[in-house]
């Protein structure tokens, strides 16, 4: 196995450190949906907990599943988790843009600052030394 660079040791600790934050987030969005939904229905009111709210707490929990395997992939240089690694710091970039395009020098600053992470880790993604050490 060849040798890991720094910096993507550094990302995979990021992604790692994401997770379990994103993972915590998500259950804890889930029991508070099921604790909801047990008082509601204890005191009378509609039995049925938000849905969108828990569809959420499951989207961010599935997001936390996919943060912790691209992390513990990017550890053990895995190809999957280059690419996977690829879309979603893609997907970052995007999304910050799409938040300068929603207009407001608000969303200009923080979307600007925002992206400057998700650039330069994509860049760096791409460079001809971190895709032959995965062997792309």
């Amino acid at each position: 196995m060849k040798a890991r660079p720094t910096g993507i040791t550094i990302i995979a600790f990021f992604y790692i450190i994401l997770g379990l934050f994103y993972l915590i987030l998500g259950v804890s969005y889930l029991g508070i949906n099921a604790m909801t939904s047990l008082s509601q229905s204890i005191f009378g009111t509609s039995i049925i907990p938000n849905s969108a709210n828990t569809t959420n707490a499951i989207i961010i929990t599935l997001t936390a599943a996919v943060q912790l395997a691209v992390g513990l992939g990017l550890f053990g240089m895995k190809k999957w988790a280059w690419y996977l690694a690829l879309i979603g710091i893609g997907l970052s970039v995007l999304q910050g843009i799409g938040g300068i395009a929603g207009g407001g020098l608000y969303a200009l600053v923080c979307g600007g600052a925002g992206l400057i992470i998700p650039v330069i880790v994509l860049i760096y993604l791409l460079t001809q030394n971190i895709r032959s050490a995965f062997d792309i």
